[in-house]
């Protein structure tokens, strides 16, 4: 349990700071949307402070999750987040629940995307990534060579053994995305943690896939996250 205490924190550094906790199910929030988060960000780099609110405009919050951005000067723009399907076992997105996560400019282009958690796994969240783009939104999709495209998920994980969470480097050609994902030691050897790092960077709507790293280091606190170079978003 202090395993997945110490990674809870982790996760919560590098959450955003400006996410509101989610409504009560049975009062709607502003915009008449149950259960709902919001998060602040610039989605159209007009540097002027946009909002991204998140919920289902039913009671009860089953079905019909939404976003609603209320943009700093122009009209809102309203999402529907039931097309989705999570390549997770083809499920629905938000069938479990969907929160704003955070906005962060992922390509360094003066615009931030949002980023809707969707509560399917049930250590952590996965995060699909959206763009603003012609005064509509866009998941962002994943390429990998000439496969066919999916949709995007950073994974916020947690367990006793396991853990995966988003850091960005950048570099002089732009910024990278990188998912992190560590396996804890085992029986024999409990201070082995194993790293696998794959990087992507963000084109337009596509998050391209660059490569994937993976390494051994020792750490000192047995089943807590070792910290990776990087930083949030």
């Amino acid at each position: 349990m202090l395993r997945l205490f110490a990674f809870a924190a982790v996760v919560t550094l590098f959450a955003s700071g400006h996410v509101s906790p989610p409504a009560a199910r049975d009062r709607p929030a502003s915009g008449g949307l149950f259960c709902s988060s919001r998060v602040r960000g610039d989605f159209d780099g007009d540097r002027r402070p946009d909002i991204a609110r998140v919920g289902s405009v039913r009671r009860g919050c089953g079905t019909r999750w939404t976003v609603v951005i209320r943009l700093g000067a122009g009209p809102s723009l309203v999402h529907s987040l039931d097309r989705e399907v999570l390549p997770l076992e083809q499920t629905r997105m938000c069938s479990v629940g969907c929160t704003a996560f955070g906005a962060h400019d992922l390509d360094r282009d003066g615009r931030d995307e949002l980023e809707v958690a969707d509560a399917t796994p049930a250590t952590g969240d996965a995060v699909v990534v959206y763009r603003l783009f012609r005064g509509s939104l866009h998941p962002l999709r994943r390429r990998s060579g000439m496969r066919r495209q999916k949709l995007m998920l950073l994974m916020y994980t947690g367990s006793v053994t396991s853990g995966s969470w988003v850091v960005c480097r950048d570099r002089p050609e732009g910024r990278r995305v990188i998912q992190v994902g560590e396996g804890y030691g085992t029986r024999s050897d409990p201070r082995l943690v194993e790293v696998l790092e794959t990087a992507y960077v963000v084109k337009g709507e596509t998050f391209r896939y660059l490569s994937t790293r993976t390494y051994s280091r020792r750490s000192s606190r047995v089943g807590s996250p070792l910290p990776v170079p990087g930083r949030r978003c």
